[in-house]
């Protein structure tokens, strides 16, 4: 319910990107390139972005209207607008929550799909013939095509990877191979069918958790929402000016950096707060 509810006020905003003269790929990968940034650095940029507007707007209309002035609005539009900054600010708690979940369970199936993976290697080399071979050498050649090539391609397009698609279907081959003959264990191969048929079934889970279209979420309903929340605080003024310009800052920051906590959060695979796909390569001991 509640993800339906967001991918609803994303796409309610979706034509915002052409109003602005901008495209989804061109929105997509500034998120990419901010997540793959050092933390410091990107969340330096977007939060320091977001306290400069802020701060920005204040001084443009401070050149157009007295203190006195904005003072006064306090009185008149207070009561009647400044709560939507407050309620706005509130909506960043729902994409934040969201891209948690899905941080969380990323993190989650990618150590399930290392588990399954390393037990797959571990019960082939029980098992005597070049099939057997041929199975751990497919296992170490999916978990560095999925470390190398499918963690960006998911974030970038949304779609599997082709030479990672190739290396699962040659991974289910080579398990197939495995006959019952060369198994000095009769159960060795039906555990070793189990296990090869949960690393597809996590690999399904993974794709769908990191091909969830949250972009309209995470970039215009989110961007929208913050932007208008610094935008309220423009009008009103405050005769301590630098009280109103430490205020100011102070909830801009906040403000931004839930947005990068959200970029970080519905981004998983990239950046150096990434859930750690590379544990896939531990199964062969780094492929």
């Amino acid at each position: 319910m509640l993800a339906e509810m967001l991918r609803w006020f994303g796409g309610a905003l979706s034509a915002v990107p052409s109003m602005l003269g901008l495209s989804l790929d061109s929105v997509t990968r500034l998120m990419i390139f901010i997540c793959d940034l050092p933390v410091w650095a990107g969340a330096g940029l977007v939060i320091g972005t977001g306290v400069a507007i802020s701060l920005t707007g204040m001084l443009l209309l401070r050149s157009y209207f007295l203190e006195a002035d904005l003072v006064e609005n306090n009185i008149l539009g207070g009561f009647k607008y400044v709560y939507l900054a407050q309620i706005f600010a509130s909506f960043l708690f729902f994409p934040t929550v969201e891209g948690g979940l899905k941080y969380s369970n990323s993190i989650t199936l990618v150590g399930q799909e290392t588990e399954a993976l390393r037990l797959v290697d571990k019960l082939a080399s029980q098992i005597e013939g070049p099939a057997a071979a041929e199975l751990r050498k497919q296992v170490a050649a999916y978990a560095r095509s999925a470390v190398d090539n499918e963690a960006r391609t998911l974030i970038e397009s949304g779609d599997q990877h082709p030479d990672t698609v190739a290396q699962m279907q040659g991974l289910l081959r080579a398990m197939l191979q495995i006959d019952v003959p060369e198994t000095r264990d009769p159960y060795i191969q039906e555990r070793l069918s189990q296990q090869v048929f949960k690393v597809l079934t996590i690999r399904q889970q993974r794709m769908a958790l990191a091909s969830d279209d949250l972009l309209p979420l995470a970039i215009l309903t989110l961007l929208v929402v913050a932007l208008t929340s610094l935008m309220l605080m423009w009008f009103f003024g405050n005769p301590n000016v630098v009280a109103l310009f430490s205020m100011a800052t102070i909830l801009s920051a906040c403000i931004m950096a839930a947005v990068y906590a959200t970029f970080i959060l519905n981004n998983p695979y990239i950046g150096p707060l990434s859930v750690g796909v590379d544990r896939l390569l531990s199964v062969t001991g780094g492929g």
